[in-house]
């Protein structure tokens, strides 16, 4: 990242925006590998050596610079370091005005391109050396906007970036990357506020989708930008995958080192069912960006649901070595370890790391939390499970704009009933009550993870005591979440359903869990039923799934000593 050196500290969002323009200029390249905007970020100011760091991101060169502005005048500053050797191949200083910005980029770009010997085509030169806009003011509204969006950001701060976007175009109507941007943020806001009470939101947000799409689409309908925002409408606003997949061929044709549209293509892949396609994808973002939060987190969660549990432990292994101090990983990855082989010895392993793990500022403690949850199931320790569940709502429903989402409310009614089997009555009428109170609030603009109530409701009728109508609610939408094609929605629902038929319809629930389990993507797997006791105790009992974890041979004595076998 370069580094801001002007009087005026508010111009950060202009020299992130200078670093992040000539990265996605070399990004274009098909010569070259260039490690994202995003894993880089976190070594803004790093001053330790270079070699390590290259490792750290796989990557053999790196750009520093520094941007000092001021006025109508603009000075950039600019190194090639090899990281192996820590030799600079090239410097150069520039001093221009505020706007010849974009030929210092074009400059700096090309500069690169020829000390690194690297080979281009006619078309990746033009691209190389195109102006985006001439408009000042148009360009800094536009970085403004991108700035909101890199950071973490909300449904009410989209509509900042609208209005950033909006101002950009209005100073220059024929400003492509502010349009395309534009468009995509729309169709973003489109699908969040599908839920919403207030349907003026999307309709508006679709109008301005279309409306930039329309621009994009005379002005220049082959661009990147351009078929990156067709994509995403494609994708979030028609509901069309295959046709959005199709446009995102196009802008990796264009543009190779676009990690986000890949991981996209990847959650994409995923929703159509073509698995591998979607984790090759997922891996190839990785590789491009290691240090992306979101990549990070989709591809571990991803090799979780596909049941590559062996993948997931070396993944994690690599994000420990990335970052020591890190240190749940350690916890994680004797976690995985334990469904990989099912053993009493990995089981005791899992519960050492937690006993002995080093506690760092780095260090995830819900994390910790959830694994001590697990070993507590198993030594059938129901008041240290609780005590490291307790919290759980209130961090979620504060991250939720006082809105508690199904996920949390589904969570919070099995800890009900395994407060009812505990005797804690009192306690889990208190639980029951809150479930009440929030199940029915409208869904609001920080509202994340949302999924149909009508999936947990029939374990509240069940906790409120009419077994019976309880029992019909199940019967009524076991048809519909199972041919639910929703992505991540179908997953989460049927998940939540085999929990709700453990809770209330034991005499079918292997039935459910073969038919969850029976689709090529599910959260729920033979290991994690295994380690989830308190979660699916019928379910555990039931003589056929009994006989399948016996021919599968992992945790059967595992399950003998805690006399579940």
């Amino acid at each position: 990242p370069f580094a801001n050196l002007s009087d005026e500290k508010d111009n950060t969002f202009f020299t992130e925006g200078m670093h992040q323009d000539v990265l996605n200029k070399l990004a274009g390249l098909k010569g070259l590998r260039i490690i994202a905007r995003t894993s880089v970020m976190g070594f803004k100011g790093f001053q330790g050596r270079l070699d390590s760091l290259g490792l750290v991101l796989n990557t053999k060169y790196f750009v520093e610079g520094t941007v000092r502005k001021y006025e109508n005048q603009i000075r950039v500053s600019v190194n090639l370091i090899e990281a192996a050797t820590n030799e600079t191949l090239w410097s150069e200083n520039y001093d221009r005005e505020l706007k010849n910005v974009f030929s210092i980029q074009n400059e700096i770009a090309q500069e690169i391109v020829d000390n690194l010997k690297t080979n281009i085509t006619s078309t990746e030169s033009k691209e190389l050396n195109t102006i985006p806009t001439s408009n000042i003011k148009a360009y800094e509204n536009y970085l403004m906007a991108r700035n909101i969006l890199n950071g973490y950001f909300d449904t009410p701060q989209l509509s900042k970036v609208v209005d950033y976007l909006q101002k950009a175009v209005k100073e220059d109507e024929n400003f492509v990357d502010a349009l395309s941007l534009l468009s995509k943020v729309n169709s973003d806001l489109f699908e969040r506020s599908a839920n919403f009470e207030d349907r003026s939101i999307g309709i508006q947000a679709k109008k301005l989708a279309e409306e930039s799409l329309s621009k994009l689409s005379k002005l220049s309908p082959n661009n990147a930008h351009t078929l990156r925002a067709k994509g995403y409408y494609e994708s979030m606003v028609l509901k069309d995958p295959i046709k959005a997949l199709q446009s995102f061929d196009k802008v990796i044709e264009l543009v190779p080192n676009d990690a986000e549209t890949l991981l996209y293509q990847g959650i994409l892949y995923s929703y159509l069912g073509e698995i591998k396609k979607g984790l090759k994808n997922m891996e190839i973002a990785y590789t491009l960006d290691n240090q992306n939060g979101l990549i990070r987190y989709i591809l571990s969660t991803a090799y979780s649901y596909y049941q590559e549990y062996e993948k997931l432990v070396k993944l994690y292994k690599e994000f420990l070595i990335q970052d020591p101090e890190m240190t749940h990983y350690e916890v994680e990855i004797k976690y995985y370890e334990f469904l990989i082989n099912g053993s009493i010895e990995s089981f005791k392993e899992l519960e050492n790391s937690i006993s002995t793990i080093r506690l760092t500022d780095r260090c995830d403690m819900e994390t910790v939390k959830e694994n001590k949850m697990v070993v507590a199931m198993f030594n059938n320790d129901y008041e240290n499970y609780a005590s490291n569940w307790i919290g759980k709502w209130d961090r979620h429903h504060a991250d939720h704009g006082n809105w508690s989402c199904p996920a949390i409310i589904n969570d919070e009614l099995n800890q009900a009933n395994l407060m009812v089997q505990n005797g804690k009555l009192s306690e889990a009428e208190k639980i029951i009550n809150k479930a009440i109170s929030t199940i029915e609030k409208p869904i609001n603009e920080k509202s994340q993870c949302v999924f149909n109530t009508h999936v947990y409701k029939p374990k509240l009728t069940y906790l409120l005591g009419d077994k019976l109508l309880a029992r019909a609610k199940f019967d009524a939408i076991v048809s519909d979440v199972m041919n639910l094609d929703k992505f991540p929605r179908g997953l989460v629902e049927r998940k939540v359903l085999l929990e709700t038929a453990d809770m209330i319809a034991p005499d079918v629930v292997y039935e459910i869990y073969k038919q969850v389990t029976s689709k090529e993507l599910s959260i729920v797997s033979l290991e994690t039923v295994c380690a989830n006791p308190w979660k699916y105790p019928n379910l555990l009992k039931d003589s056929k799934f009994q006989q399948e974890v016996k021919e599968d041979g992992r945790f059967v004595d595992f399950l003998k000593m805690n006399k579940i076998l």
